[in-house]
């Protein structure tokens, strides 16, 4: 199964397409600093992942090109081979903007550390 932090339909947020509260996620300074991990079941995807959006922005393993996605196959693009910059996704706690799992945040440094840029560790759910 091909995980998706959004589902199988378009949706604007994890959650689905309501707009943004304090409830559904960490960002727009609810709480203005991280907070743990599952803080916001409200806010989960419809596969029960997790804090996809908001609390930090997230470094996946893509660089960046601002013509990739013209190219890109529609399943799984996994980004250019090369690239100056990476890419940092979920939006973090001081945002609301971007504060979606797909919103990208773009020529960043991979050597570029701030206090609201973190990680995701995955698992599949246990059988």
């Amino acid at each position: 199964m091909l995980f998706r932090s959004r589902g199988t339909t378009p949706r604007a947020f994890p959650w689905g397409d309501a707009r943004f509260t304090c409830g559904l996620a960490n960002g727009n300074t609810c709480v203005g600093d991280t907070t743990a991990v599952g803080s916001y079941p409200l806010g989960a995807s419809p596969y029960g992942a997790l804090d996809m959006a908001g609390n930090v922005w997230e470094w996946v393993s893509d660089w960046y090109s601002s013509t990739y996605y013209s190219v890109s196959p529609y399943l799984n693009p996994i980004g250019p081979l090369t690239g100056t910059s990476k890419v940092l996704r979920g939006g973090g706690f001081g945002y609301n903007i971007r504060l979606r799992a797909a919103g990208r945040y773009y020529y960043v440094n991979p050597s570029f550390r701030n206090y609201n840029i973190g990680f995701r560790c995955a698992a599949p759910p246990a059988p």
